[in-house]
């Protein structure tokens, strides 16, 4: 049944639909609004929900078409005849592997990126997220996230021209690269955040500009602080202009205007620039801080997913083939509902990586049973991420009303978690840092490698070799758990072989203040050429890593996990599909209540036992699956 917008959307799509046409051939037109066919009323009632009230929406909605078309027509041919595929059937394949690493640091250059897919291939890798090589402000930068042009590369890098022949390369060869659009924020020297400045007055309403502190100091007591050591609060003055400027994150990445639609057609210019680069996924940073309302903490407003929804859409219509990934470290409830068909079909799992580590630092799974079984699920079609480190902090993102469900104070239980991580706990094993700890509130969260987290540094320092190993068998443990839960595994190049925590970045001016650098690997041939032919804890750790995966590959598709309880406190048990896994993340022998009995997939051979060695795992075949026999893989553990 039509209502008004209905009709109104299609009145629009008559007038506005003659303009665009003479762009395309014959063949462009027909393909284009078939699409426009399908999303094309949906495209105006979302946009009628953000504008609608505007004097100009007629203009905004012509404009956002012209967006639309312009990022299809283009569309290289290879890509075109993706997109007429279904999207991300990758997606459903036991087989995909994320990879996630800084071009500089691992290929030097765009231009040298094909060199690493020997690298790639090895472990298996089908996709790879290159963190921001975009053109940046000197000086400080966010690790990238502070984007200067996405038209450009950071001159070490190369040119876009570049990256764009090695991501086809990469396509080729079965790796599709994954970059970011920085929803949120542009650096402050950005060509709109220079125009804005410059009074030009399509430019002026692109930021939040304030004359004086009568609104920040109003909107203020309602924000989270999100880096508590640059001070002050989340508004930057401009001395030159005599202006604030909304910063939620540093003073040089100026909050956008979503309120303005003229900012979210130019967002979506951008993030059409970068899918017609070639990639298979753009990774959606920020999400939560799209929309700012007055007298809120401007986190997960409903219109930050109609933002989400439109460019959805936009893409939809240009290139349906690329899959958007959602950034949402917030509340876990708030992370899930960024993770949908009509917005990101992808999502971190932040709840299931903390999870894990709050489980190796107590000994404890009942936040891991929580995140698995009571947080885990998605609409179909979507899926999680699952990781153990990525290039950013660890925040210990649970839910407070989880914790005290618990009978656990979540503030102390976040401190003793950074006490723990940051090696000041007596016995940890732990080699962390803390970072933006914010001395009113005690908050904190955790920068370091995963192996120096998990106690390979420690045991390295202390010329350990029982505890380097048992370090590597704590890796293989949590690798366990995130690779089998479901969902897609993603790995931190450098974590396969055991790559410790880098202090070099101290010595470095521009980086020293931002200790989430020590976790920034530099790959390395040499170290990677040495762990592959087995030699030390790295070969060892790198072995175990491939099996996994290897095991993972072999199996049908994994979904929702099941758990059960173990009789354990330190082991967390459950079923996936074909698979049941048990993982040992304590330091002690577990005593298990009534396992099952059955074959081990990953070791080959029957399992008939109720004890598992410290940080031992089993992947059991359920009833009715049986063997692998083409699985000849079977790493040191236990």
């Amino acid at each position: 049944m039509s209502d008004w917008i209905s009709r109104a959307a299609s009145e629009a799509w008559q007038r506005l639909a003659p303009m665009q046409q003479t762009r395309f051939s014959a063949a462009e037109w027909a393909e284009f609004s078939a699409r426009a066919e399908t999303k094309w009323e949906q495209l105006f009632r979302l946009l009628h929900l953000l504008y609608g009230w505007r004097y100009d929406f007629a203009w905004s909605l012509s404009e956002i078409l012209d967006v639309a078309a312009t990022g299809y027509l283009e569309r290289r041919k290879p890509h075109r005849r993706v997109d007429r595929e279904p999207r991300g059937e990758f997606l459903k394949d036991q087989s995909t592997l994320w990879a996630m690493t800084y071009l500089d640091l691992y290929a030097g250059n765009a231009q040298k990126l094909p060199d690493r897919l020997d690298h790639l291939q090895s472990l298996g890798i089908t996709h790879l997220h290159l963190l921001p090589p975009y053109a940046v402000p000197e000086g400080a930068n966010d690790g990238g996230y502070a984007v200067s042009d996405y038209r450009r590369l950071r001159p070490d890098l190369g040119t876009t021209k570049q990256l764009r022949r090695s991501v086809d390369k990469l396509r080729i060869e079965g790796v599709g690269v994954v970059l970011d659009l920085v929803c949120n924020h542009t650096a402050a020297d950005h060509p709109w955040a220079r125009a804005a400045l410059d009074g030009d007055p399509q430019f002026a309403d692109f930021y939040y500009f304030f004359p004086d502190r009568t609104l920040p100091d109003q909107l203020s007591p309602h924000l989270r602080p999100i880096f508590p050591d640059r001070g002050g609060d989340a508004f930057t003055w401009l001395p030159e202009k005599k202006l604030w400027v909304w910063t939620t994150f540093h003073s040089y990445q100026w909050d956008l205007n979503y309120r303005n639609p003229r900012v979210l057609a130019a967002v979506a210019g951008e993030m059409l620039y970068l899918a017609n680069l070639g990639v298979a996924a753009i990774r959606m940073d920020a999400t939560p801080f799209l929309w700012k309302e007055p007298q809120t903490s401007c986190e997960n407003r409903p219109e930050a997913h109609l933002v989400l929804q439109i460019l959805r859409l936009i893409a939809d219509l240009a290139c349906p083939s690329v899959v958007f990934l959602s950034e949402a470290i917030v509340h876990p409830d708030d992370v899930a509902s960024y993770v949908n068909p009509a917005e990101c079909e992808l999502g971190y799992n932040p709840l299931l990586m903390t999870s894990v580590w709050d489980a190796l630092a107590t000994e404890d799974v009942r936040f891991l049973v929580t995140a698995l079984g009571e947080r885990f699920a998605l609409p179909s079609g979507c899926h999680w991420l699952t990781y153990l480190r990525s290039h950013d902090d660890i925040g210990w993102g649970f839910a407070d009303e989880d914790a005290l469900q618990m009978g656990v104070d979540p503030r102390l239980h976040r401190q003793y978690l950074n006490r723990f991580y940051s090696g000041a706990v007596p016995g940890s094993f732990a080699r962390g840092e803390l970072f933006q700890h914010h001395q009113p509130t005690g908050d904190a969260r955790i920068s370091g490698a995963l192996a120096s987290l998990a106690g390979l540094e420690s045991a390295f320092q202390d010329v350990d070799p029982a505890a380097t190993d048992l370090a590597v068998d704590r890796i293989l443990a949590a690798f366990a758990v995130t690779i089998f839960a479901g969902g897609i595994p993603l790995l931190m190049l450098g974590d396969e072989i055991g790559s410790l925590s880098n202090h070099s970045y101290r010595a470095d001016p521009l980086l020293a203040a931002d200790n989430r650098w020590s976790h920034r690997h530099r790959f390395s041939v040499e170290a990677f050429a040495q762990a592959a032919l087995g030699i030390g804890p790295e070969g060892r750790l790198l072995a175990g890593v491939q099996s996994l995966l290897g095991l993972r590959r072999s199996l049908p598709p994994l979904g929702q996990p099941r758990t059960f309880a173990t009789g354990h406190r330190a082991t967390i048990g459950f079923e996936n599909g074909p698979i049941t896994v048990l993982v040992n993340l304590g330091q002690s022998i577990a005593i298990l209540e009534n396992p099952p009995a059955t074959h081990d997939l990953l070791r080959n051979e029957d399992w008939q036992n109720n004890v598992l060695a410290p940080y031992e795992f089993r992947i059991l075949a359920n009833p009715g699956f049986g063997s692998l026999s083409n699985n000849d893989s079977s790493p040191e553990n236990g």
